[in-house]
């Protein structure tokens, strides 16, 4: 696969030449990631100033929610869910950090580039969110986007490290031998494909909501699953309350 995850895959890798193959590690460890995002979310909302209790229930709702547990089971195939979804969330919380004290040094550039950088090669469902947080999040505070502002320097931070980064990807990986017979370029950024893609990922997404037509699952309430939910419920108040 030549899609912009190989550190995701690079990381799932390791964890196998770790533990070997023993699901309960993986699993543990995709929970881990899990409860990481959900306190990186926390995080990246107080730093954009929401406030303490709304920060933790979004937390709390997105360890509970349904459609984000689907990669937790689906184990290395898909972690790229998880990693760029965390690098995302970090990346978040450092440009909100950035921009609520104004600062636009080199130092904030080098830590979003990273943050970027490591969401950008762990997994392409979060490309277009790296390419609009900055502006969205520099006119939810109301940060400067003047010359020299620390949203026009986040801004254009971000666009210049996506925007590098893919096409030097995408040229490199055009480039590379093809091993398979009867396969032509790599990428291919066609209307078409371009076009198809969006109508893909649109409906994955409706898909994944759990309650459109053709969800991949299906909402069964029963007392064992509300039972649970209330244990689990508990738990992640008393976790994330306690930090």
């Amino acid at each position: 696969q030549f899609r912009l995850q190989f550190l995701s895959f690079t990381m799932g890798y390791l964890l196998w030449l770790a533990v070997g193959y023993w699901p309960g590690a993986v699993f543990a460890f995709s929970l881990a990631l899990h409860a990481a995002c959900a306190l990186a979310l926390r995080g990246a909302l107080g730093k954009l100033g929401v406030g303490a209790g709304p920060a933790f229930v979004a937390g709390a709702v997105f360890i509970l929610w349904p459609a984000a547990h689907g990669p937790l089971l689906w184990s290395h195939n898909c972690v790229f869910f998880l990693w760029s979804t965390l690098w995302f969330l970090l990346y978040l919380r450092s440009t909100a950090a950035s921009l609520a004290s104004g600062e636009a040094g080199w130092k904030a550039a080098a830590r979003q580039s990273g943050w970027l950088l490591l969401a950008l090669f762990s997994g392409d469902p979060v490309f277009g969110l790296l390419l609009v947080t900055a502006p969205l999040a520099g006119w939810f505070l109301g940060a400067s986007f003047a010359p020299g502002g620390a949203a026009r320097r986040a801004t254009l931070v971000a666009w210049a490290t996506v925007g590098v980064a893919a096409t030097f990807y995408a040229l490199m990986i055009n480039q590379t031998p093809i091993l398979a017979q009867g396969v032509g370029m790599r990428l291919d950024f066609s209307p078409a494909n371009i076009r198809n893609n969006l109508v893909t990922i649109i409906d994955t997404y409706r898909r994944l909501s759990g309650v459109a037509e053709g969800s991949y699952y299906e909402l069964r309430p029963s007392h064992w699953a509300l039972a649970a939910a209330a244990v689990a419920a508990a738990a992640v108040w008393l976790g994330l309350a306690g930090m």
